[in-house]
């Protein structure tokens, strides 16, 4: 049953991997590859506290293993424990130092708690120790944005998407970035190219929307609107800015019954920065086939 929960994790489904885990041999809760997946699962099916247990049991059965150690750092950077991700790193860093992914992960920490500065030195150091490791560029990339270095960002984000042109995260975000430095006919070639690699994102139809309003193109804006809505009916923001879609085309009844649909969400709804946050969590997660991995 391993090779079906491995396919379950693979595709964001936490549950189903937990399943098919229960029903795998009862031998093999002893074994330390097992309790990594059971962590795995647990943290894509929000489960926090049990994702910690597994991985600590992992690493108690296999303390030299660096992969473990780092699926324990990304648990915490899950969690916000920032500080402590950054320890257990520390100490994969001493088992293996020339692994690019230690440095690359202790950078998503210090990105997260918005300390670009130290981002930036380690994301740098993971370049050095892999010139081919892309999600390290475009976290750069992203990092520079912040920063307010646009010019610094967009070098980085072609390298990045030079290593992996078929990342449909990297061009997602990519077209937000351009959306919000106004590059709107750039931004909208960027998220249509985000939905032909991965028709079924959401984000992106939403983002692609927000660019084709300030071209004025309303009837795609609203499709692509629609579209958002359908795949993630949870997008509250996408209810608004449809609404007001509808009514620059004259649709009052459309127009009333999106903003009350948005009205009805807005209070659980996540705000734009947490699902840009939540799109970079799927960047972060999603492993490079050119970095190399720990076995």
């Amino acid at each position: 049953m391993l090779p079906l929960a491995e396919a379950n994790i693979a595709s964001g489904d936490g549950e189903r991997a937990l399943n098919a885990l229960a029903c795998a041999d009862g031998k093999l809760i002893g074994n330390p590859e097992y309790q990594r997946l059971v962590a795995q699962a647990h943290m894509l099916a929000g489960r926090g506290d049990e994702a910690l247990a597994a991985i600590n049991t992992a690493i108690h059965l296999d303390p030299g293993k660096v992969a473990y150690q780092l699926d324990l750092a990304r648990i915490y950077q899950k969690n916000g424990q920032q500080k402590q991700a950054v320890e257990v790193l520390e100490a994969a860093a001493r088992l293996d130092p020339r692994f690019p992914e230690i440095p690359y992960s202790v950078a998503v920490s210090y990105f997260i708690a918005d300390e670009h500065e130290l981002a930036v030195k380690y994301l740098n150091t993971a370049i050095r120790l892999d010139s081919q490791f892309d999600r390290a560029y475009f976290l750069l990339a992203i990092t520079k944005t912040s920063q307010g270095k646009p010019a610094e960002a967009d070098r980085f984000f072609q390298r990045a998407l030079e290593l992996n042109p078929g990342n449909p995260y990297y061009h997602c975000l990519y077209g937000i970035v351009l959306l919000a430095t106004e590059h709107i006919p750039e931004a909208v070639q960027a998220l249509q190219r985000a939905i032909a690699l991965a028709p079924g994102y959401g984000l992106s139809y939403y983002q692609l929307g927000r660019a084709l309003v300030l071209q004025q193109k309303y009837p795609e804006a609203r499709q692509a609107f629609e579209k958002a809505i359908e795949i993630r009916p949870d997008l509250s923001e996408a209810y608004y800015r449809l609404g007001s879609v509808y009514r620059r085309l004259g649709e009052g009844e459309k127009t009333r019954e999106a903003l009350r649909v948005f009205e009805q969400r807005q209070a659980s709804a996540m705000t734009e920065r947490q699902e840009m946050l939540k799109a970079m969590t799927e960047v972060l997660r999603t492993d490079s086939s050119t970095t190399g991995k720990q076995d």
